[in-house]
């Protein structure tokens, strides 16, 4: 479990992809040549009366017909694009300035509403909260301490349920609200019904698995590294020298320059992320049509104490540009759980063990947001000068 002074790495924060939709129109030539070949009045036999109703069905049925056709066409192209038709993805909202708002918060203990901490080899406390995840605005925690997942609804109700684990990594939740569970001790998934019920084990071949996610398609994978992962069903594997189509991939470059590459349909999209110190980690969390939301994080590159920063970002994916961010208040934190960011649809959580107690919280990007970083190599400096 890392300390917070050791979160420069990010090595175990990895992406969800999710497919542009294009932006489909009729063609205009075809659209009105069609209009008149449907509306055109025929010329009838001078001795034939035409029936007036029946002529209005018949252009009607022709004319629905032409839609029904014209729908399934697109659509058929869509699919091809590899869209997702039926599915809508919410931007994230920007503020002017960034905000970070307390959700709820856990008491410490081993009471069912209550989640574990335990000693470790030092004689302090080490949390056994290792990730969360958000869905519908229900909050899921693991605790390996006391061997349970704690779920929070949106009103603060506290439930939970116990699992025969105690290696437990990440947590994924679907649609259906089955619960996914990385016990990277066993190299293992167990798939848990909303209840609590055991449904499946996926048996994981990668090395030190560190996190879980779903595609485009809402096949739920198993990470080793951003671009490294399997599919739970399938078995089959990516690695960053196979790349599986329709796919989205993160690779980093060096210490001083972050790269998102996006593979899609086409030419991928390629995106430089500067580090003004060092190094320290880059994640996609969630991307939608218009925007790419990712954690990077910040070394101080000439002290001796490690000391780092975390944002997360809002990018505009169309430009690369920047149109908003929050810091990440790790000084807050006992220690980082190893997943300790989510974001769910338009809204970005903090899962933040403090001294009173478990925190989660809602974060708000802003145009304007805080950098403590530069300030704290300036205090280290004359401390140590």
């Amino acid at each position: 479990m890392m300390k917070k002074e050791d979160i420069p790495s990010h090595e175990s924060e990895l992406l969800r992809a999710l497919k542009e939709r294009p932006d489909l129109e009729p063609d205009e030539h075809f659209t009105k040549s069609l209009r008149v070949k449907l509306t055109k009045k025929p010329h009838p036999p001078k001795k034939w009366k035409p029936n007036f109703v029946l002529y209005m069905a018949s252009s009607f049925g022709m004319i629905t017909i032409a839609i029904l056709v014209s729908y399934f066409l697109s659509n058929e192209y869509l699919l091809k694009q590899g869209d997702r038709p039926n599915e809508t993805v919410a931007e994230m909202q920007v503020g002017e300035e960034s905000e970070i708002n307390p959700l709820f918060q856990v008491e410490y203990g081993s009471g069912e509403s209550q989640i574990g901490f335990r000693q470790d080899r030092t004689g302090g406390q080490e949390s056994g909260i290792s990730s969360f995840f958000v869905r519908d605005n229900t909050t899921y925690i693991i605790d390996n301490v006391n061997q349970k997942i704690l779920i929070v609804d949106m009103d603060g109700n506290k439930s939970s349920f116990k699992v025969n684990e105690s290696s437990m990594m990440d947590i994924y939740v679907d649609e259906q609200k089955n619960i996914y569970v990385l016990d990277n001790g066993r190299n293992i998934v167990n798939k848990y019904s909303e209840n609590g019920q055991l449904a499946k084990t996926y048996e994981v071949d990668l090395n030190i698995p560190l996190r879980l996610r779903a595609d485009h398609q809402k096949r739920v994978i198993a990470e080793k590294s951003q671009d490294y992962f399997m599919y739970l069903e399938t078995g089959k594997k990516a690695s960053p020298n196979r790349k599986i189509e329709n796919e989205t991939l993160v690779k980093r470059v060096n210490d001083t320059l972050g790269k998102i590459i996006v593979y899609e349909t086409g030419d991928p999209l390629e995106f430089n992320v500067g580090f003004e110190e060092s190094f320290g980690g880059l994640t996609i969390l969630e991307t939608n049509p218009k925007q790419i939301i990712f954690a990077k994080t910040e070394v101080a590159a000439h002290t001796e104490k490690i000391i780092t920063e975390t944002h997360v970002y809002v990018m505009d994916r169309k430009n690369g540009n920047v149109i908003g961010a929050v810091r990440i208040p790790i000084e807050n934190m006992q220690e980082a759980p190893r997943n300790f960011i989510r974001a769910d649809a338009n809204q970005i959580y903090l899962l933040s063990p403090e001294e009173k107690g478990l925190v989660v919280y809602k974060l708000t990007p802003g145009k304007h947001f805080e950098h403590v970083l530069q300030d704290k190599i300036n205090t280290y400096k004359k401390e140590n000068s």
